[in-house]
């Protein structure tokens, strides 16, 4: 799944992007954040966040980044079946990271628009 993202930083520290969950699968980037929960791991996608440009976003600052969230779970949930769908939307979080490890999190919801390639 690939989303384009614009994501303003209104906090007081700068922030990257973590991690995505949604159903329950917690997609993860590793340079940011690694899970230490003992979370199930057929539900956790420990390198399946990609960020295109994650580099730490400053207090103010605005930009639009693509973001991949990928792993063999979207097939074995059948997570993939939503694109066959006309009216499918999809919602999760984004957890954002401060340099002290501090977690945000901002919940996002839109609709699935398929690409066939």
């Amino acid at each position: 799944m690939q989303m384009t993202l614009t994501i303003t930083n209104n906090g007081d520290a700068p922030v990257r992007l973590g991690e995505f969950n949604t159903a329950g699968v917690r997609f993860m980037d590793p340079a940011v954040s690694v899970d230490e929960s003992g979370y199930p791991d057929d539900l956790l996608a420990e390198e399946g966040l990609t960020v295109s440009d994650n580099s730490p976003l400053a207090p103010g600052q605005s930009r639009t980044v693509q973001v991949t969230a990928s792993d063999a779970a979207w097939e074995v949930y059948r997570l993939a079946d939503l694109i066959y769908d006309p009216d499918s939307r999809f919602a999760g979080l984004l957890f954002f990271y401060d340099d002290a490890g501090n977690r945000q999190m901002i919940t996002i919801d839109a609709p699935l628009i398929p690409s066939f390639i």
